[in-house]
């Protein structure tokens, strides 16, 4: 009997970097993100084939119009700053219409102050397929 040889998949990766990071930043949380295509669903695990690490931030709070489901696992997570300013350009857009340009613009700058406090430094790695 012949048995078949295995084929390698590959997924394991040097995690030298991500080393690196825990290393020189041993005081900072550790968050794994990916994105909304990452996972095939059914139950199983899914391998991600691009993951990136680095130190970053992250918005600890939930912003005006994140959709935000009871007892779901999905949260909007904002890991860039211009990503929220675009995002509550739009939020702000829908719900003051009435409003002047300025009067928007004002809005949206007077909801980066409130959210300045909750973005928090940590270690980021990005997975996504």
């Amino acid at each position: 009997m012949n048995l078949e040889k295995p084929i390698i998949t590959g997924i394991v990766h040097d995690s030298t970097r991500l080393r690196e990071l825990i290393a020189e930043n041993p005081d900072l949380p550790i968050v794994v993100l990916s994105d909304d295509e990452s996972c095939i669903g059914d139950g199983v695990s899914t391998y991600m084939s691009e993951v990136k690490c680095y130190v970053g931030e992250l918005l600890d709070c939930y912003p005006i119009g994140s959709r935000i489901y009871r007892h779901s696992d999905y949260d909007q997570v904002f890991d860039d700053r211009g990503d929220l300013k675009e995002h509550l350009e739009n939020v702000v857009c829908d719900n003051y219409e009435d409003m002047s340009d300025a009067e928007q613009d004002d809005i949206v700058e007077q909801y980066l102050k409130l959210y300045e406090p909750y973005w928090k430094k940590c270690i980021i790695i990005k997975a996504s397929n």
